[in-house]
């Protein structure tokens, strides 16, 4: 049993490096210059055209990989009863299936940045690999929200990772909120190609996920995936006769049919 709470506190390490490495982006103005956040998606990082596509695509792989290994991790024991937990811990392994996948199948061009590619992909022209991304990516948004939210609540109702319990909703109705605003950019780009700051909310809909990863991954590692498992009660002690304890009632002998 021990080993087995060491283990599901150690969900928290790959689950602390999956909210470094979903982030690489952060890094893509130091590579290259003239990068625009805020009206390019974070697949044109990864896209087969860019300079350091395999960079951007590898930390996707190891983020997605890190996080199917948090998941495993724990959900390696029983946690009764404790349905919002598996949910959460089972969306979150989902989420990062999904993420490892599109390391194979990255868009052979950037969507926002090269027309020529968006002319394409509206033509359906572009490569099938284009759609398996898309729907990876689809696969892994829903499934990291359905991880928040469900994560969260178990937080709030079981009494768990304090810190997540406190500060978990703010975030949750922040990602509904933000992954909305995707959806309706999204949208206007593909159908107008009109660009409703398309790259913004997806990179802060990726910066709330990081921010709600570290709070369960620093909960986790303190109390473990599951601190407050329910356990059966302890039997009833028994007395110096021999008999259970009454635990303080008193016991009153039957009376016999002469009496």
């Amino acid at each position: 049993m021990i080993r087995l709470r060491q283990g599901r506190r150690l969900a928290g390490i790959p689950l602390a490096l999956t909210a470094v490495l979903y982030n690489a982006w952060i890094s893509a103005p130091l590579l290259v210059a003239g990068a625009d956040p805020l009206h390019t998606y974070v697949s044109d990082l990864s896209a087969g055209a860019h300079p350091h596509s395999l960079l951007f695509r590898t930390a996707d792989l190891m983020a997605g990989a890190c996080a199917v290994a948090a998941a495993v991790l724990a959900l390696g024991g029983r946690t009764a009863r404790l349905s919002w937990a598996r949910a959460g811990w089972w969306a979150l392994g989902l989420f990062g299936a999904a993420t490892a996948v599109e390391f194979r199948f990255p868009l052979s061009c950037p969507l926002v940045a090269d027309r020529a590619c968006f002319d394409r992909e509206v033509a359906g022209l572009a490569p099938a690999a284009h759609t398996v991304h898309t729907v990876t990516s689809a696969v892994a948004t829903a499934a990291a929200l359905a991880a928040m939210t469900a994560l969260t609540i178990a937080a709030r109702r079981y009494g768990w990772w304090p810190a997540l319990a406190r500060h978990g909703r703010v975030l949750v109705v922040a990602q509904w909120a933000v992954n909305v605003w995707l959806m309706v950019a999204v949208a206007a780009f593909m159908t107008r190609h009109v660009n409703l700051w398309v790259g913004g909310a997806e990179r802060l809909q990726e910066l709330l996920l990081a921010c709600w990863a570290l709070l369960l991954a620093a909960g986790v590692v303190r109390s473990g995936a599951a601190p407050l498992a329910v356990s059966r009660p302890p039997a009833p002690r028994p007395s110096a006769g021999g008999e259970p304890a009454s635990h303080g009632v008193a016991r009153v002998p039957a009376r016999r049919p002469s009496e």
